[in-house]
């Protein structure tokens, strides 16, 4: 019966202990799968954590195990049935760590995709690519895959052993801690014992009678064995600790450039980049061995809401070198949280593999130290290049960290060359302000991206010169001809919809977007600098719109007017057949025109219409009830929207039967929205299952002139708590004799008879341990009698 009662105890105190206390990166796992498998999903990483975790790396792990293993003996109090009963404890959780891998199985089987990340929504706030790879056991895994052939050889043998060995650590603990509670027990059994058989004694004295009850003594040889079992649990603590697996350039050069320009959906977006060879001359040592042969060295850190990038990457699709590109941007879209905040590549050309990584880590921990970004290996890729027309082998490696950009970004302004004066006072001055830090301020960005690193101009020239496009005449215009490699830091940001209707007439200008006021104006220690400012145009007459080339300003240093400079020309030129363009050329160090900073344009734009999306709260439990309010406000001065059409429905796409709608719809269209007004719509859902629920975007379509916009709210984020513990020990029985039996059914020549196969291993099982239990009961009545 001790055994039984213990076994029963310590699985039940394992599996709640196991199941609430996941460390971090496993709840961000479970926030994000929970709404497609369940409370499956958050079992099965429970018990990989509880069976596959390194105690030595989570102190957690022991304090359970040891726990565990000590009430375990205190029950038992007998060597051998102590030791079998942690055993069979532990191999209760692998019992119960298969039933949730079948149930997850059969709900990804029912769902049913071609693409496994079909079925797979967006990842809630905070889980990234780093914080997946950090995770327990799936960190030490992806570490072996790195350094390691076994995808290719198949030789998973060392993997296998890593996983078993902190398996068998945690085993260990328990064993021994079982064993140490043993003998614990076997010490305080007597002495409560004789603290009993005293009461019993005063009691009968004082009811006038009473025997005396001796209690026994503990051995020398009883004390001998706690000792012993208490040093062994010892020395497998320290062992997990001890034996875990676990050029400078030709001559100086400076370039700087900006690009601002505007879609036809009213987003501007800001292209700055500076070429310095004297960047890192106080950072890093280019010529050190770990950059030799490295063409391409850079550090991206980047920031964005994932609600905004629907509207700006179909803007940029046509720079996509692929021919359907749409699948690509959707995913893009879908999963952007999860892509690393801060990421390094670097690429070495006619470089060893093993050597390439060797010195990459080397450059990585440069980098990691000079922006305060630490970075941790991800992956390499081989690859063959043609440069001028001769094949060469590539590799390309890649770092990442989960420092944002708020931190690596004043790291990577610090670098900027303030001291040329120029377009870099006009970038300081206004990362001062906040502009290129999104949601910091009114004026600031809705997404940055902002890298520093350097590359090799002569290779990439030939990689250009390898293309049919006269653009390298351009690039050979700003890029030195040099084979040093040369510094260079830029930024990319963009402001979604910040350009409107109701007039027709608009003016860019890059310095109102970057919210200075100063005069600007080029380096004079500039080889080479360029402005260029890009608009949409239209013409409109009697309400029909009808498409123009777009307009274009290039302000350049460079004297456009000398022979060197007519290849350049000539494809300026050339562009006027599909854009209006006006050169300017203007002295370095010279003030620049306001006007020469500003293009005028004729344009249909978006009417400054907002989506809200509201929802009461944000942590609840399944099955409550959540009212979700969607607002569609017109901030526009005069004109209405027509045919408005609300629709609310992605979340389905992502969830399906996890979430329903009870009330309401998720769908709504109103003739006209009139400016200066709103319309609200509400519903409510309820959600099935436990996790971190993404709403995505409440998208709005609306004519305008003609024109069908779109408008979208921000993302808003839900976490369904799981069900309490009792709960689900209570229905977790029905649940798994559910799955197994399904399983059983699935096994050619036995379907249909699951349910019978397994009540007769469960009669079986339970007949076995009656009968032992029936022969216990007989020997203790005979040891009374």
């Amino acid at each position: 019966m001790r055994k039984i009662l213990a076994f029963v105890a310590c699985s039940m105190m394992v599996f709640s202990l196991g199941f609430t206390s996941l460390p971090s990166s496993f709840n961000l796992l479970v926030g994000w799968l929970g709404p497609v498998f369940g409370t499956s999903i958050h079992v099965l990483l429970s018990m990989i954590f509880i069976l596959f975790g390194d105690p030595v790396f989570y102190p957690t792990l022991i304090a359970m195990w040891v726990g565990t293993g000590l009430l375990c003996g205190l029950i038992v109090r007998r060597r051998l049935g102590t030791a079998s009963s942690a055993v069979l404890i532990f191999s209760a959780m692998f019992f119960v760590m298969a039933v949730a891998a079948l149930r997850v199985i059969e709900i990804a089987t029912e769902i049913g995709s071609d693409n496994f990340f079909d079925i797979l929504p967006p990842l809630p706030p905070g889980a990234t690519l780093g914080t997946i790879l950090s995770a327990p056991v799936v960190g030490e895994i992806y570490g072996f895959l790195q350094g390691s052939q076994a995808p290719l050889t198949g030789d998973f043998a060392p993997l296998m052993w890593i996983v078993a060995s902190n398996s068998v650590k945690n085993l260990a603990l328990v064993v021994l801690s079982c064993l140490a509670g043993c003998e614990l027990g076997k010490r305080v059994e007597p002495l409560l014992s004789q603290k009993i058989s005293k009461r019993r004694r005063l009691r009968d004295e004082v009811e006038g009678g009473g025997g005396r009850v001796g209690a026994p003594k503990l051995s020398g040889g009883s004390l001998k064995s706690s000792r012993v079992a208490l040093l062994l649990l010892l020395s497998v603590l320290v062992g997990s600790m001890i034996f875990s697996p676990s050029g400078t350039l030709d001559e100086p050069y400076y370039a700087e450039g900006i690009l601002g320009f505007v879609d036809t959906d009213g987003t501007a977006y800001l292209i700055s980049a500076f070429l310095d060879s004297d960047m890192f001359s106080n950072h890093i040592d280019l010529s050190a061995s770990q950059f030799e042969n490295a063409v391409l060295s850079i550090l991206v850190s980047h920031e964005a809401r994932a609600a905004t990038l629907s509207g700006v990457l179909p803007s940029l699709q046509g720079g996509m070198p692929m021919s359907d590109s749409q699948p690509f941007l959707g995913d893009m879209g879908r999963f952007y949280e999860a892509l690393p905040e801060t990421i390094f590549l670097i690429v070495y050309i006619e470089e060893d593999a093993d050597l390439a990584r060797s010195k990459a880590d080397m450059a990585a921990s440069s980098f990691s130290e000079i922006f305060d970004a630490p970075l941790s290996y991800l992956a390499s890729i081989p690859q063959e290049i043609e440069i001028g027309g001769s094949m060469y082998n590539a590799v390309f490696l890649i770092y990442y960290s989960d420092a944002p950009l708020i931190e690596v970004g004043h790291h990577i302004m610090d670098l900027l060359p303030t001291h040329r004066d120029g377009l870099v006072d006009l970038m300081d001055s206004s990362y001062g302000k906040g502009v290129f830090n999104p949601h910091e301020t009114g004026i600031s960005a809705d997404g940055t991206v902002m890298t520093v690193g350097f590359f090799s101009p002569g290779v990439i020239l030939n990689l250009l010169g390898a293309t049919d496009s006269e653009l390298p005449e351009f690039f050979k215009m700003l890029l030195p001809s040099s084979t040093a490699p040369v510094p260079m830091l830029g930024l990319f940001s963009y402001w979604a919809n910040r350009y409107h209707s109701s007039s027709f007439d608009h003016t860019f200008s890059i310095a109102e977007l970057l919210d200075h006021t100063d005069p600007i104006r080029f380096s004079p220690e500039a080889t080479v600098s360029v402005l260029l400012t890009v608009a949409p145009n239209a013409k409109i007459e009697d309400g029909a719109v009808t498409t123009q080339p777009n307009v274009a300003k290039v302000v350049t240093s460079v004297d456009l007017a000398s022979p060197e400079s007519k290849p350049v020309l000539d494809v300026i030129q050339n562009m006027e057949e599909s854009v209006t363009l006006s050169l300017i050329s203007v002295e370095s160090g010279s003030p620049i025109s306001p006007e020469d900073l500003t293009v005028n344009f004729v344009e249909v734009l978006p009417l400054n219409l907002r989506v809200e999306k509201i929802i009461e709260v944000d942590e609840f439990d399944i099955d409550r009830r959540l009212e979700v309010t969607v607002k569609v406000i017109n901030d526009d001065d005069a004109d209405a929207a027509e045919n408005v059409t609300l629709d609310d429905s992605v979340m389905l796409q992502y969830y399906g039967s996890s979430v329903e709608v009870v009330e309401g719809a998720i769908a709504r269209s109103w003739s006209r929205i009139a400016a200066g007004s709103s319309e609200t719509h509400t519903y409510s859902i309820t959600f099935k299952r436990e996790g971190v629920y993404t709403l995505p975007s409440a998208a709005v379509t609306y004519n305008y002139m003609d024109k069908t916009y779109d408008a979208e709210s921000d993302y808003v984020y839900v976490n369904v708590r799981p069900p309490p513990l009792p709960s689900l020990l209570i229905s977790g029985i029905p649940s798994s004799w559910g799955v197994l039996t399904r399983t059983i059914d699935r096994v050619q020549g036995l379907k249909g008879s699951g349910s019978t196969i397994l009540a007769s291993i469960t009669a079986a099982v339970l007949g076995v341990l009656s009968s032992f239990e029936y022969r216990n009961l007989r020997r203790w009545i005979v040891k009374r009698k």
